[in-house]
């Protein structure tokens, strides 16, 4: 919510948790899966890997997808609803990102519309 405060009339709003690590030229593949997608206003959303991972390996494999919702069950969590991924669902990269029903607060970008939609 706080983050969105800070939009200044740019056309993509990208939301992020604050231990990211980018592969290069992030942001335009960003931008182009959005494009690509098969949805008249997208969102790319994901749970970002670890801040150590081999960001160039990973690009070249599917995606884990976002599904089975849970609700967490330490203290700290209580009742905040966990997204699962689930890592085998795709068996090669696609070429366009496809349709889940869930967004993770931990990486998602759209149009910067969603700011005055949602």
């Amino acid at each position: 919510y706080f983050a969105s405060k800070l939009w200044d009339g740019e056309p993509w709003y990208m939301q992020i948790d604050s231990h990211m690590t980018f592969l290069q030229d992030w942001d335009a593949l960003s931008v182009e899966m959005l494009r690509n997608a098969p949805s008249e206003k997208p969102v790319v959303s994901h749970y970002p890997p670890p801040h150590y991972a081999d960001l160039k390996a990973k690009s070249k494999s599917p995606a884990p997808r976002l599904c089975g919702p849970v609700f967490a069950d330490s203290e700290m969590e209580s009742q905040i609803i966990r997204l699962e991924g689930l890592s085998d669902y795709d068996k090669k990269k696609l070429k366009h990102p496809r349709f889940a029903p869930f967004v993770a607060a931990g990486y998602f970008v759209a149009h910067s519309e969603f700011l005055r939609e949602v």
